[in-house]
């Protein structure tokens, strides 16, 4: 039977089930629409918008995120394109530019930070993966932010830096717009100079701000230069490359026909002071052996090896005078070799007398140098001779032997080679020069052969008869005519001082000489007048067997009658047994 006042009770429950279903049929219509957008926003790129985001009101979508320039009508038309959606409305965020447009890659605290600016969601995803590459097990914390305006050559040009970066201990790098600016340590040399040579050789259109990479650091601190037939191994470490290519350089000045071969590295740690110069002196010791090695260890000097001519002594004096201030010399140790062939050398040129090459012992060395100061009066001597062993037999007696004869050159050169003897020079007259090669020859010991070739020297200009005195006392100041004890015939090394005068007497042909001889006061006075003279006629005879005028040249003795200091003493006495030239 129909009751209309009751039918209304079962509506009430039919309503709810219909509004229930229609809202959620609305809201999986929405869900759906919005998943299509989203998709279809993917399908756009993913540098479309950055963290994209959909609202569905039915069939209508609202679209946020941060734009990056892409064009307004595009992403409508792409999300429209998406199954249900009806009208797309964009609320999206405009990427701002960034100037400077700065990046940067730090360890900080246990973690990687990525600071600053980035162009695209892509480029923040690749540089992230370079970053997290980079970071091994350390956190990557992501502190980018959007920003137009980057450089060309970004995104390459961050991977790069990071990469550069990594690989340093400590590594940061950062760019400002095209500035580059890299630092941190490098693990190991090599490291170091690849990272130098990788902070210049940037992506195109980049430059290089700033490179603050340190090199790493050595305890102890080894500089070290061997010697070794045909080869130089320099090995250890420098402080900078400047130093490096200074050692370089410097051994192969020193080493020539060696091959140089460069093991060193750069690190930091070397002792205070001046390594280059305190490098160079190392080279340098070791030029002077035939092998060895030299090596500074924390600024401690030990040298090594063997050498001809007994050197270490020598070498460790003038090592410890030479050492830059901060440097110390740990030690020499040189093995003596025999030096072959035998080198012995005296030069004589311009008033001065040059003795260089080896001598035997000490010994032999006083002997030579006393020998020749005395024969070579009117000039300065040098010594350059070195201890050697290896010397032939009858040395010392061959280069005495020699003294005399080179002493009468007026310049020349006298050469030893072990028993082979060479004297090659300019006599002050013709007579000289005969006479000094037969007394080279003569004075050879067995064993050894010798070689003479003296010429003459041409006279000196002529003096004027006022300048003879001043001439003949300037030469007998320095250097004494000598004869036998008791006696009138002159020694053989007064030879040098007799050659001195005749040359003095070529060059004043005008001047009246008086050669005057004198005594001390032994002995009887009468005698002592007699011996006087009979010396001063020896040295007149002398003058004329040189082939010099002797008509202008006389000869007096005056005995004891003019002493020039006391006879009371052996000094005296010493004095006041002379001949004087004087000019009339």
């Amino acid at each position: 039977m129909h009751q209309p006042g009751k039918w209304w009770i079962g509506a009430v429950p039919l309503a709810i089930i219909w509004i229930v279903c229609a809202i959620a049929t609305t809201t999986r219509i929405q869900q759906d629409v919005g998943s299509n957008a989203l998709t279809a926003l993917g399908g756009l790129g993913t540098d479309a918008l950055a963290a994209p985001g959909v609202t569905a009101s039915g069939r209508d979508v609202t679209v946020t995120g941060q734009s990056f320039g892409v064009d307004r009508s595009i992403l409508e038309a792409g999300v429209e394109e998406a199954r249900g959606v009806r009208s797309a409305y964009l609320q999206t965020t405009l990427t701002l530019p960034a100037k400077p447009y700065v990046f940067a890659f730090s360890r900080e605290g246990g973690e990687v930070v990525l600071s600053g600016n980035v162009p695209l969601p892509s480029a923040r995803a690749a540089v992230l993966a370079a970053a997290k590459s980079a970071a091994g097990s350390l956190p990557v914390v992501d502190k980018l932010t959007y920003a137009t305006g980057a450089p060309t050559g970004f995104q390459i040009m961050a991977a790069a830096g990071i990469g550069q970066a990594a690989g340093l201990v400590n590594g940061q790098m950062s760019l400002a717009d095209s500035g580059f600016s890299v630092s941190g340590q490098s693990a190991t040399s090599e490291a170091f100079e690849a990272a130098l040579v990788a902070a210049q050789k940037l992506p195109y259109g980049f430059t290089l701000t700033k490179a603050d990479i340190l090199p790493p650091l050595k305890a102890p601190y080894v500089f070290s230069v061997q010697k070794s037939a045909g080869e130089i191994l320099l090995g250890g470490d420098t402080p900078s490359l400047d130093v490096r290519n200074a050692s370089t350089a410097r051994a192969s000045a020193l080493f020539t026909g060696f091959a140089v071969k460069n093991g060193l590295g750069i690190a930091r740690g070397a002792p205070s002071g001046n390594f280059k110069a305190a490098t160079e002196l190392a080279l340098s010791a070791l030029a002077s052996l035939t092998t060895g090695k030299a090596t500074l260890t924390d600024g401690r000097l030990a040298i090594t090896g063997e050498a001809p001519g007994m050197i270490g002594a020598d070498l460790a004096s003038e090592l410890k005078i030479k050492l830059p201030q901060g440097f110390t010399l740990a030690s020499v140790d040189i093995k003596d070799l025999a030096v072959s062939p035998y080198i012995f050398r005296i030069e004589k040129d311009d008033g001065h007398v040059r003795l260089s090459g080896f001598v035997p012992d000490d010994d032999t060395r006083a002997s030579i140098l006393a020998i020749a100061k005395s024969l070579f009066f009117n000039d300065q001597v040098e010594d350059d001779l070195r201890r050697g062993s290896g010397a032939p037999e009858g040395f010392a007696d061959a280069v005495t032997g020699a003294l005399s004869a080179m002493a009468r050159l007026a310049d020349g050169v006298l050469s030893v080679s072990g028993n082979a003897m060479n004297l090659a020079g300019r006599a002050v007259y013709v007579k000289a020069a005969d006479e000094i090669r037969a007394a080279f020859l003569a004075a050879l010991p067995a064993k050894f052969e010798g070689q003479v070739s003296v010429g003459v020297k041409p006279p000196g200009a002529m003096l004027a008869t006022a300048a003879c005195q001043p001439a003949f006392a300037g030469l007998l100041a320095k250097g004494k005519i000598l004869f036998e004890t008791g006696g009138a015939d002159l020694q053989r090394s007064s030879g040098p001082i007799l050659d001195y005068l005749i040359a003095t007497a070529q060059r004043c042909p005008q001047a009246e000489i008086e050669v005057a001889g004198h005594t001390d006061s032994d002995g009887a006075e009468d005698m002592n007048l007699e011996l006087s003279e009979r010396r001063a006629k020896a040295v007149v005879a002398y003058v004329a067997n040189a082939g010099i005028d002797v008509s202008r040249i006389s000869a007096r003795g005056y005995g004891q009658d003019k002493p020039i200091a006391s006879n009371e003493t052996a000094e005296g006495k010493a004095q006041n047994r002379r001949i004087e030239f004087t000019v009339k």
